[in-house]
């Protein structure tokens, strides 16, 4: 982190580049076991979805807080870092339905999706439950950006964690790839 932390940015995507060239054929986006196991896209990828432009710009903030951040960089904090990924929270709910958007059909998804977050289905899968007023679970419905949806879908991740031992990482992954925290990515070794 200290070493991408002094990189530039272009520096960073270059790196990401040639180290995807030397890659195999099939695996040049290279996933990590937890991108496997969520369905995740490849902490590579500099174009569509920009995950590693997200980690350029994430990663070295987070490791310059000096919190504890599970299960790559644990320190003594008390500010606990965990990754979360709200599309697998809204994967057990709708599928792979797209939530975020304009138009009827997504808005109608996003309503889906909230009444299925404050069901007893998600007591179930998560051990807790959300309760939220009609004017929040109306302004989900109606953000077609979904980034305060995500926002709740990441807080439930980090709440169940919060109840597992461990944050429900795995003892076997490989804490330099980080784990994402979530029921379905606890047994997976």
């Amino acid at each position: 982190m200290a070493k991408v932390a002094k990189m530039g940015k272009k520096e960073f995507e270059n790196l990401i580049r040639r180290y995807m060239s030397q890659r195999p054929e099939g695996d040049r986006a290279h996933r990590r076991h937890t991108d496997e196991v969520s369905g995740s896209f490849s902490p590579m990828l500099l174009n569509f979805v920009p995950v590693g432009k997200m980690f350029f710009q994430g990663a070295p903030r987070l490791l310059k807080s000096r919190l504890n951040i599970q299960p790559c960089h644990p320190t003594s904090a008390n500010g606990i870092i965990l990754e979360a990924y709200p599309a697998l929270v809204a994967r057990k709910f709708i599928g792979r339905d797209s939530y975020k958007g304009s138009g009827i059909e997504r808005e109608k998804t996003r309503k889906q999706l909230v009444e299925k977050l404050l069901s007893e289905k998600l007591s179930k899968k998560y051990q807790f439950k959300i309760v939220l007023c009609k004017t929040k679970a109306s302004s989900f419905i109606c953000d077609t950006k979904a980034d305060e949806l995500d926002a709740l879908m990441c807080a439930i991740q980090a709440a169940w964690a919060y109840l597992q031992p461990n944050f429900g990482i795995p003892e076997q992954c490989d804490a330099l790839e980080g784990w994402i925290v979530d029921p379905s990515c606890k047994y997976v070794f």
